[in-house]
């Protein structure tokens, strides 16, 4: 068998690694990067539903959900309105320990792990450069929303927008088992976040739009004031792309090169998150590169880019107006089933026997004029 490269030691690339060590495959495995150490910098909110913490819960062990949510607030021009459940609705994954818990256990399991290393495509599929040497063999693109692999070899890359958060100390305890989502003019083609992360007065307050016009840290503290918070004290902000886009073929080149995460790109349509799309994926792609059964793999990114054809077609339409999905989904107010946090094209379905109530929602939030704030 071919030596298998992979290139991007983020959750995709760490992921399979993982994944394929345990295949005990007769061939070397060598996963690059180029950042010094996983998980730095921070660039997501790690927000997951109950599919994906129990995925990575099961290979890693509890320590690795950071925190349990009950309940959703979502703000919009037109209402507010809670989800909530008996069971934990949604999880933080404490990401930076993913990754570097990921990166310890592919290196017991003998992967070769090169950090700080840039990767290069060839003219050659299957063929790389790495620090002026070449390297043949199965290639895994894991290298992100910018993936060199897909610019290369595809001639394009995922439609993204810009993700913007900070780490702070306000002035009032919340309930930490309850996250607020904005939905409003202020960021008209995606909502913002107000998270708890821990038990005392620290969240991770965010949000993402297609062009990023104002201060950031007026606009993060703006964001607060919605619900009367006030910053007492914060980190550097951080953040990083939000893909915009559903997987496109190709999916694999011949058996020599495989894309995986956001260079696929698998992040959900509503909400960008991508680790809901590795869990699906990471695993087959493992037995799909160990018994050269390539048409498992398309076949699993197809039923994964059919999940989402649905809420991908909605941000589209609504994509200048994004609190009218929110507006809609508030048909289905009250108990929510944990499933459906990770499964948002089933909202859609759920709330269509209230096609009425829905359709009156969806006029009343076309109404409202698209105005930025300027703060």
């Amino acid at each position: 068998m071919d030596r298998i490269y992979i290139v991007g030691a983020g959750p995709a690339g760490l992921t399979t690694s993982f994944f394929l060590s345990r295949k005990n495959i007769p061939t070397s495995i060598t996963l690059f990067d180029h950042r010094r150490d996983p998980g730095i910098p921070p660039h997501c909110t790690s927000i997951v539903g109950e599919e994906t913490a129990r995925f990575y819960s099961e290979i890693l062990g509890r320590k690795v959900i950071e925190k349990e949510y009950y309940a959703i607030v979502f703000h919009t021009p037109l209402c507010e309105y809670v989800v909530y459940s008996k069971k934990p609705l949604a999880y933080r994954i404490a990401r930076p320990y993913l990754e570097q818990r990921l990166y310890d256990q592919v290196m017991r399991m003998g992967v070769d792990v090169w950090m700080g290393e840039y990767v290069k495509p060839t003219e050659e599929i299957g063929v790389v450069v790495v620090n002026g040497r070449m390297y043949r063999g199965v290639i895994v693109a894991a290298d992100g929303a910018y993936s060199v692999f897909r610019r290369k070899y595809c001639g394009w890359t995922p439609r993204v927008m810009t993700g913007v958060q900070k780490i702070l100390k306000v002035n009032e305890k919340l309930d930490d088992t309850v996250f607020h989502v904005f939905f409003d003019p202020d960021t008209p083609c995606f909502y913002q976040w107000i998270v708890p992360v821990d038990g005392d007065n620290t969240v991770l307050v965010g949000y993402g739009d297609c062009r990023i016009t104002l201060d950031p840290n007026r606009m993060i503290d703006r964001i607060l004031g919605k619900i009367g918070l006030k910053p007492v004290a914060g980190s550097e902000l951080f953040g990083g792309p939000i893909i915009r886009d559903l997987p496109r073929e190709p999916y694999v080149l011949g058996d020599k090169l495989f894309f995986i995460g956001d260079s696929l790109p698998a992040s959900k349509p509503v909400t960008g998150g991508g680790l809901y799309g590795v869990a699906f994926l990471a695993p087959v792609l493992a037995e799909s590169i160990a018994t050269g059964m390539i048409s498992k793999y398309i076949e699993a990114v197809d039923e994964l880019k059919k999940r989402f054809r649905t809420t991908w077609f909605l941000t589209r339409l609504f994509k200048k107006k994004y609190w009218v999905l929110a507006d809609m989904f508030s048909a289905l107010r009250g108990e929510l089933e944990t499933s459906l946090f990770d499964m948002h094209e089933k909202i859609v379905w759920k709330a269509m026997p209230r096609l009425p109530l829905v359709m009156y929602l969806l006029v009343r939030s076309l109404l409202i004029r698209t105005r930025r704030s300027h703060v």
